[in-house]
This record gives structure tokens, C-alpha cells and sequence, in this order.
């Protein structure tokens, strides 16, 4: 993620005008599966919770995938 953000830093906000060389080692530039991932998650908790599936997961199954998701969004729009 400090790639991410030092690369944020130069593009959005003049950093450009401070560093002048950048070194990254493993920063996800092309983006990262999580979005895939969430965008999973998402669809089966509104199949769950509307009930469109045949069989019924018991709400502290859904409360944790819910609570797992919120924990893990780290994105640079908060």
C-alpha cells in the first residue's frame, strides 16, 4: 500500500516537485483480485439475504462475511 500512496503522492498532489526517483517492490500498480473477490462476496450475501438460495446460512455466518469485508477495504477513497 506505501507504493500506492508515495505514487498518489507524486501523480495528485506535486510530489513530483520532492522526489525524484520512486523504487516499488511488489506494489499491485495493475490492481489487485480483492475487487473480484468483494464483488463474489457481495453477490452471494444478497443471494443469502433475500433468500433466492436453496439452502439457509445461519446469520452469524453472514454477519462475520460481513464483518470480514468491512475489515479488509483499504482503498485510497476513505
Amino acid at each position: 500500500m506505501g507504493g500506492l500512496i508515495s505514487r498518489w503522492f507524486i501523480e495528485q498532489e506535486g510530489g513530483n516537485q520532492i522526489v525524484q526517483h520512486l523504487v516499488m517492490l511488489g506494489t499491485p500498480n495493475a490492481g489487485s483480485p480483492w475487487s473480484t473477490v468483494q464483488n463474489w462476496a457481495f453477490t452471494m450475501l444478497g443471494i443469502l439475504l433475500n433468500q433466492l438460495s436453496s439452502s439457509i446460512w445461519p446469520a452469524k455466518i453472514i454477519a462475520n462475511l460481513l464483518e470480514l469485508l468491512e475489515a479488509n477495504d483499504n482503498s485510497l477513497e476513505r
